[in-house]
């Protein structure tokens, strides 16, 4: 397939002029490659540090990202997280203290704070700063 040099409109192999401008075949060239996209390049906050925020998901371990890089952005909102989801299983423990309705409400809980975890680990890796669901929102670290 050909383009037309004058105005860009494609050509049929055997025209000997652009059906759109007129130009002569001697102006056509061939089909345009296509250009391939750059790839994303991550933050050098979240690449440096994306592997050691795995370990803010797994309850106390959240302290260790927070102490070794203190100043980091992207640690400090993964830790936030793993706060949030450590809270939130708490909460599911002492619920679970109740006889029926709370262990289901426990059970819940905890089959979501384990989606929740399972999602920010997936965020991590990939070098997001996207909460998890529902109560990703809420901050306690600053």
């Amino acid at each position: 397939m050909a383009f037309c040099t004058q105005c860009g409109a494609e050509m049929a192999p055997d025209a000997r002029f652009c059906p759109t401008c007129g130009t002569s075949i001697d102006g056509a060239v061939p089909a345009p490659q296509p250009v391939a996209k750059p790839k994303k390049v991550l933050d050098p906050d979240a690449a440096d540090n994306r592997f050691l925020c795995i370990l803010a998901y797994f309850g106390l371990f959240m302290l260790i990202p927070l102490v070794a890089q203190p100043n980091s952005a992207y640690c400090r909102y993964h830790c936030n997280q793993g706060i949030v989801l450590l809270l939130l299983t708490i909460a599911c423990t002492v619920l679970a203290i109740i006889p029926f309705l709370g262990w289901f409400c426990a059970a819940v809980g905890y089959i979501f704070t384990f989606v929740c975890m399972i999602i920010g680990i997936i965020n991590t890796c990939c070098g997001k700063m996207k909460g998890v669901p529902l109560i990703g929102k809420l901050t306690i670290l600053h």
